[in-house]
């Protein structure tokens, strides 16, 4: 009922938002919705204390100050709405509220970690007091940039605060948490999308604040000893939009206070999400940090510990595949920075897929654990196997243990790309590929088991039987979930958004082929030629040229290219794939022009005349084992010859060249420039290179140290050869797809290293480019291996790649 009239209010007296840049809503919008959800916050404390004497006293000890200065922070909030107020003036407003909620005694002066010691703030603990309250505040006003979505996370919070305090005794604090609720709530009706009134200053500044204040209060477990995790973890979505905000502006140079239009929500709707489903993903995300918090302030600390582990790499995950990470400027002695950008911006989301993972995920984990229930049963209580001795129920479904097969179960299939397959990959091969990481994870256990004193003992029957039930189940679900999906046209295997490149016959006689087969699941939405057109082709709409590319595949969320232009275009097919250089687009081709993109391995598409570029070639458990071997052997070289690193220094100080090593500034992982370690070869003050020099040199000794490069990840055993600053500057603008060989760590060896000479290299760089891709698109641990065993042969015979 206060939304309601606040809403009219503000409509009759024109109280709201225009729409500006930062702004999602494109007409005018009432606010001051926050003044109804005060009042039904207000409404909901002292109705309880009315009906609940005997808690009077105990809300009026704990949150008398916060209540008060809820009040300033209101005004305060009212005022910004109508008026508008300057940072300074809102920041003194908010500092004024925060200082009447210190003096009342609420101040973190010790925190209270799981897993460690208490800390003393001593001095710090009024301005750590303050960062919190203020930093909160803002970091919920922020927040607040889709319909519902800063309501909602604190509707979630608060959730959280409530059932803690509920289960703790804690009732005033239960009370306080329930009417915050309830005035959310009241409030949602009004605000979730579309919306028609937003809570202004007054509701964000006031969510803010009291989750920041009640929080304190809440998890005091003795004065002035507080367990800050538990409302860090359930407060974590604004708390960690506003963090990467704030250093996001630093790294790019702009002021860290200065609002935009990047946020965590804004990225998800520029991405692709609709307004809604970026609400929803925002709020299954806040409900997980929730969950986590619950399950630590509970004291179930190894469920929570899982849980915090994975719901952070989760947090990563996300940050890294929303583009949030690939501006991090990452500082060493020798000074990395970015000359260009040579990462692919991120493609777009699709809330279709993720479902169709997350349904994958749920039938894994439950066939996994169906899978040990079904062994424990066959083998031990059907009567139908003879067994000595059988463990006990409780002990084969421990929590703990059903949780670690889970895990790693379904971390297995994860590093195996289970959840990446494609609606164009076979259902054979998608067994297949079930079948063989099911095998290789059955033998782990097989080897992590293995007891030589009985070799033969009934866990290994036991463990086959675990494989065979696996096998079965998991590839029952997943055939399941892919039936049901292709019946109903739904998810992953639902039209797939398609852009149509080319107007040529090809194109036209493609499109009759996808319409005249239902089981090519491409929607074309329209096609792109080079230059612009004024008609309908095949009755697809024109949607732009060339140049407008990446833009048009953000806005229609385009999930598949298909390239049909005419086959003499050479050219212009590599100027096509180039422009659009996004991981989560596919490229297919008419099988004619496969010569057109040379050293390039393909894959044709279920029978259908489209040949896939840029495969995956690796799988993440590949990569993984390739950054492994990378720091052991890195490591182990290190050790191993730093007494020939010793000696050799000391020769270079006898012969003139110091200081003994340089720094040459070569271009890696996404365009970054760092420092590549090398021994100095020539002495600086004659300009000469002594015998040790040539020594070196002729060895290729020199490039040793560049073992501490690989070490630290900014190169790798193989890869494309490290090129300086200046030959890459001067060669991105002559060959194309020159990029792409910056899509991996540069390495000490590669296969272009290992087919060209130096000199040959500098005069023939485009067929240098040929085998980079080639090895790009062809990577694998045992092409590594092959590669690493040729050098070691060059260099053991002196000749090749320097």
């Amino acid at each position: 009922m206060a939304t309601y009239f606040v809403r009219a209010v503000a409509r009759r007296f024109k109280i709201g938002e225009m729409p500006d840049p930062r702004k999602v809503h494109k007409t005018f919008m009432p606010h001051m919705g926050g003044l109804g959800i005060y009042a039904g916050f207000l409404v909901g404390v002292f109705s309880s204390a009315w009906l609940l004497p005997e808690i009077y006293a105990q809300l009026i000890q704990q949150f008398g100050g916060i209540l008060l200065a809820s009040v300033v922070i209101v005004a305060l909030g009212i005022y910004d709405d109508l008026k508008g107020l300057s940072a300074g003036k809102k920041f003194f407003g908010q500092f004024l509220s925060a200082t009447m909620i210190i003096l009342s005694g609420c101040v973190i002066e010790r925190l209270s970690l799981p897993f460690a010691m208490d800390i003393e703030l001593g001095w710090l603990a009024v301005p750590i007091t303050y960062l919190w309250l203020i930093g909160v505040s803002n970091a919920v006003n922020l927040l607040d940039g889709l319909d519902g979505l800063a309501g909602g996370i604190s509707a979630i919070a608060s959730a959280v605060f409530a059932a803690l305090a509920y289960l703790n005794g804690n009732f005033a604090f239960f009370i306080v948490s329930l009417s915050l609720i309830g005035g959310i709530l009241g409030f949602l009706k009004f605000n979730r999308h579309p919306a028609t009134i937003f809570m202004g200053d007054t509701g964000s500044l006031f969510l803010g604040l009291i989750l920041a204040a009640i929080s304190i209060r809440g998890f005091e477990t003795t004065p002035g000893r507080i367990g800050l995790l538990v409302p860090m973890l359930a407060l974590a979505i604004p708390i960690g939009d506003t963090s990467v905000a704030f250093f996001r502006r630093l790294n790019k140079g702009k002021h860290p206070f200065k609002p935009d239009k990047d946020h965590l929500h804004h990225r998800l709707v520029y991405l692709g999400l609709s307004h809604a489903h970026a609400v929803y993903m925002i709020y299954l995300t806040g409900a997980a940090f929730g969950i986590t918090a619950f399950l630590l302030a509970q004291h179930y600390f190894l469920t929570g510990g899982i849980a915090l582990a994975l719901v952070t790499g989760l947090a990563a995950f996300g940050l890294k595949r929303l583009g949030f990470l690939e501006a991090e400027r990452t500082k060493t002695y020798y000074g990395d920075r970015l000359i260009f950008e040579a990462q692919p911006m991120p493609g777009p989301l699709s809330v279709t897929r993720l479902i169709h993972k997350f349904l994958l995920l749920c039938v894994d984990i439950f066939t996994v654990n169906a899978a040990l229930f079904m062994t424990w049963w066959f083998r031990f209580r059907s009567g139908w196997m003879p067994y000595k001795s059988a463990p006990s129920a409780s002990l084969v479904f421990e929590p703990t243990v059903m949780i670690i097969f889970t895990l790693g179960w379904v971390a297995l299939f994860y590093m195996n790309n289970l959840y990446n397959l494609r609606w164009d990959v076979s259902r054979f091969d998608h067994l297949r590929r079930v079948f063989r990481t099911i095998l290789f994870g059955v033998i782990i256990l097989f080897v992590l088991t293995f007891n030589p004193a009985e070799p033969f003992s009934e866990g290994r029957l036991s463990l086959l039987i675990y494989g065979g039930f696996l096998l079965l189940l998991v590839s029952a679900g997943r055939l399941a979930v892919i039936n049901l999906e292709k019946r109903l046209k739904i998810l992953e295997y639902a039209p797939h958004r398609t852009l149509l490149i080319g107007n040529s016959t090809k194109a036209r006689r493609l499109l009759k082929d996808i319409r005249q087969n239902s089981h090519l699941l491409y929607d074309v939405r329209g096609y792109v030629t080079r230059e612009a057109q004024d008609k309908n082709f095949a009755g697809l709409p024109f949607l732009g040229t060339y140049d407008q590319l990446p833009e048009i595949i953000r806005r229609e969320g385009v999930e598949e290219v298909i390239i049909a232009i005419n086959e003499r275009s050479r050219d212009e097919i590599l100027n096509l794939v180039s422009r659009i250089d996004s991981p989560s687009v596919i490229f297919k081709v008419l099988p004619q022009m496969y010569d057109a993109i040379s050293g390039l391995r393909t894959e044709e598409v279920i029978g259908h005349p489209l040949i896939r570029l840029f495969p995956e070639a690796m799988r993440p458990w590949q990569w993984m084992v390739k950054r492994l071997m990378d720091i052991t052997l890195s490591l182990f070289l290190m050790i191993a010859l730093s007494p020939l690193f010793l000696m050799i220094v000391i020769l270079q100080i006898l012969s003139g060249i110091h200081p003994p090593f340089e720094v040459q500034n070569v271009v890696g992982k996404h365009g970054r420039i760092f420092g590549m370690l090398n021994f100095a070869t020539v002495n600086r003050q004659t300009g000469k290179q002594p015998l040790i020099g040539r020594l070196l040199y002729n060895s290729r000794i020199y490039k040793l140290p560049a073992l501490i490069n690989i070490l630290l990840g900014k190169m790798s055993f193989v890869g494309p050869r490290p090129e300086s600053v200046e030959v890459v500057q001067h060669l991105r603008q002559k060959i194309k797809f020159y990029n792409r060989r910056f899509q991996v760590r540069p390495g000490l060896t590669g296969w272009a290293q290992v087919k060209y000479r130096y000199e040959e290299a500098l005069k023939y760089k485009r067929d240098q480019l040929k085998q980079d891709l080639f090895y790009l698109e062809n990577m694998s641990l045992s092409f590594d291996l092959r590669i690493l065993m040729r050098s070691f042969l060059i260099f053991m015979g002196r000749k090749g790649a320097r």
